[in-house]
């Protein structure tokens, strides 16, 4: 008789994805959340950016009595992006849902999910990325504030920029999508913001927002793999608002003041590792936009430097 197990190895509608680093303390909370779901035609795959902690044996325990196939994969610490692109390579599902190492999935997470996708007609899902949720906190309160209505089609730059909306979401793309829009190459960097994919999904595909929490946002101080200054993530913010501006700048007068954030977010970067984006390859919007940004991004790489040197001890 074929179990979970086998039916999921087969055919998976679902990877569900976690990147982790020195996280043996919190894997197995998330791994229980996962053995809850209700809906089981889904593969964990977890791959393990480097970990110094007790993370591989934790895996294999975890792997040995799960009734779902559970995949993992150890590599150098190179960031949450560089492993984000390794599990999309690796992934058997055709949706791909990315859980932190840290949180939990409700119950009924993916059931969720899945009914959303699946009410979308056959013939429009090519146009569609995938489907959002919203999340609770540890206490069980919405994290960001509530949308009036539900579902949205929408895509993550309107959802961002136009419609402001905040607070921590989650949900899945399908992961040809994503396999066509991996994060840029060349970046030297530890963390490159994961806006940079979905504001390049955005240009080509709707995403579908519900209001239904599917997840569970522990916040707390612990490490996290983009737990960075902002000296030290300049060049992957240099990248993403470099790429926001350059596709998003006409969206100036829908939005002035979430794009004039992103010419200050790039002059900001630019500052701190003392170069230029490059002037002549931006859109007219954008290069007088940062021009007006220069004396707040001062101020902002100056405010940067002071919460360096304090949590330095200086």
């Amino acid at each position: 008789m074929t179990d979970d197990r086998d039916r999921a190895a087969e055919a998976p509608e679902f990877t569900i994805f976690t990147a982790t680093y020195d996280r043996a303390g919190t894997l197995e909370r998330l791994f229980d959340s996962i053995a809850r779901q209700t809906y089981r035609g889904f593969e964990w795959l977890v791959v393990d950016d480097g970990s110094t902690d007790a993370t591989p044996a934790l895996l294999a325990g975890l792997a040995a009595r799960a009734a779902f196939p559970v995949r993992y994969f150890r590599q150098p610490n190179g960031g949450k992006h560089v492993a984000f692109d390794r599990g999309v390579r690796e992934a058997r599902g055709a949706l791909f849902l990315t859980i932190d190492s840290d949180d939990e999935l409700l119950p009924d997470a993916l059931a969720t999910l899945a009914a959303t996708w699946h009410a979308i007609p056959a013939r429009e899902r090519a146009h569609f990325t995938g489907v959002t949720g919203r999340c609770v906190d540890q206490h069980g309160s919405l994290v960001g504030a509530p949308v009036a209505r539900s579902p949205v089609d929408s895509d993550s730059a309107e959802a961002t920029f136009i419609l402001g909306w905040t607070g921590e979401r989650v949900g899945f793309h399908r992961t040809e999508v994503l396999r066509a829009h991996p994060f840029p190459r060349g970046v030297e960097s530890r963390f490159i913001p994961e806006g940079r994919v979905w504001l390049d999904i955005a240009r080509r595909y709707k995403t579908r927002f519900i209001e239904t929490p599917v997840r569970v946002f522990h916040d707390h101080d612990a490490p996290r793999l983009s737990a960075l200054d902002r000296v030290q993530r300049a060049p992957g913010d240099l990248e993403y608002y470099r790429f926001a501006l350059n596709h998003y700048a006409h969206w100036w007068w829908r939005a002035p003041g979430a794009i004039a954030k992103l010419a200050v977010g790039l002059r900001r970067a630019e500052r701190h590792l003392d170069t230029t984006v490059p002037r002549d390859s931006l859109p007219l919007a954008a290069r007088l936009l940062l021009l007006a940004a220069g004396p707040l991004a001062a101020m902002a790489r100056a405010r940067d430097l002071r919460v360096r040197r304090r949590n330095a001890g200086c």
